[in-house]
């Protein structure tokens, strides 16, 4: 993965725990975790993995504007979204650039629930795309990709999510951080 730290700030809204978080912090200079639904037993255990950053976990449509002032004061470098349920609002753009670790191959199977939807059509690669945030779901700019043949027989969705972002979507993301972004 990303041997040395870089001194990208950045900010990560997901709704899930995962891989990513570590990973992230331990690539980058991570200030904020930013998340709606995570229980409390969750937030302790993302301050205790990321003691540096602030964990926000206060992000809906009614309080987006107070998280955009919170981070314009942070002034990140890069905002990450992954398995994040929310489009941000056109003036989130004003704080800086924004990415999106997406499940697909895109332009293929945007949305929410691209796994299920590439299964349900009998797909036999998947795989993770990083885009440019946009005020159309995952229609932004394609910074890169990783393609992967699903494994047979496949296992759960929680389990080959979890696999996955492990083998390709971290290291897609990492790498991309170290070059270009």
């Amino acid at each position: 993965m990303c041997e040395t730290r870089s001194e990208k700030k950045c900010v990560l809204f997901t709704n899930r725990y995962s891989e990513l978080i570590p990973a992230l912090a331990r690539a980058t200079r991570l200030q904020c975790i930013v998340h709606p639904t995570e229980p409390r037993e969750q937030v302790a255990t993302l301050k205790e993995l990321c003691p540096n950053s602030t964990v926000m976990q206060c992000y809906t449509p009614s309080t987006a504007s107070n998280v955009a002032r919170e981070l314009h004061n942070m002034a990140p470098d890069l905002l990450i979204t992954y398995a994040f349920q929310h489009i941000l609002p056109a003036y989130y753009a004003d704080i800086c650039p924004g990415i999106n670790l997406h499940p697909s191959l895109l332009p293929a199977y945007p949305g929410l629930n691209p796994w299920q939807e590439q299964m349900r059509d009998g797909v036999k690669q998947g795989g993770y795309t990083i885009h440019r945030l946009t005020q159309q779901v995952d229609a932004g700019e394609i910074l890169d990709s990783v393609t992967f043949t699903w494994p047979i027989p496949t296992p759960s969705l929680a389990k080959l999510r979890e696999s996955t972002l492990l083998q390709y979507g971290i290291p897609l993301l990492l790498n991309l951080l170290k070059k270009t972004i």
